[in-house]
């Protein structure tokens, strides 16, 4: 075994030459030298993946606010979206109610006997109706009354007044009431 002299003093260069170490201490060496790259090697490879996992979830956060924001966008078009079917209900049963008040008003018209007509036909919410008219004769309210009661056969019909104009037995105005009770 070669040692390693103390007295002469050497540079570390000069001191310790491959040729002078011992192969089993090569081979620790060695090993040591392999362990110290491959523990680089795996850091340096560690820290690239951290760096890119860092990255990424620098986007899935981005991707997060914005998955959030579009939930909170889409609650609010959801509420919009109720508000909106409601209104159309409304207007469809609005139109319903339109055309069913407008049939009605022609069935009315339709109906009247002769020698009589209206002067005014009034629709409440509450599905009655107020209709005033103009006879030659009082027979002829009557008749108004049967008709009206044929046209909906859920319907009261009830006279209101009945008021002479003019001469006593040359016409006649008239009020009636036609609940529907809807």
């Amino acid at each position: 075994m070669n040692g390693l002299d103390y007295a002469r003093r050497r540079t570390l260069p000069e001191a310790l030459r491959w040729p002078d170490v011992t192969p089993a201490l090569r081979t620790s060496l060695g090993l040591i030298a392999a362990t110290l790259l491959t523990t680089l090697g795996i850091c340096a490879g560690e820290q690239h993946r951290l760096t890119e996992l860092e990255a990424r979830l620098g986007v899935l956060r981005e991707q997060e606010s914005a998955v959030t924001l579009a939930a909170r966008n889409a609650g609010t078009v959801a509420q919009q979206l109720a508000g909106l079917r409601e209104l159309a209900q409304r207007l469809a049963s609005a139109r319903r109610e339109t055309i069913m008040s407008t049939n009605a008003a022609i069935l009315i018209g339709n109906g009247l006997p002769p020698r009589t007509w209206l002067t005014e036909l009034d629709a409440l919410p509450s599905g009655s109706w107020t209709i005033a008219g103009k006879s030659t004769a009082l027979d002829q309210i009557g008749a108004t009354i049967t008709a009206l009661s044929r046209l909906d056969r859920t319907a009261a019909v009830r006279l209101v007044s009945v008021t002479t104009l003019a001469q006593p037995g040359s016409s006649y105005a008239f009020v009636i009431t036609w609940d529907r009770g809807k």
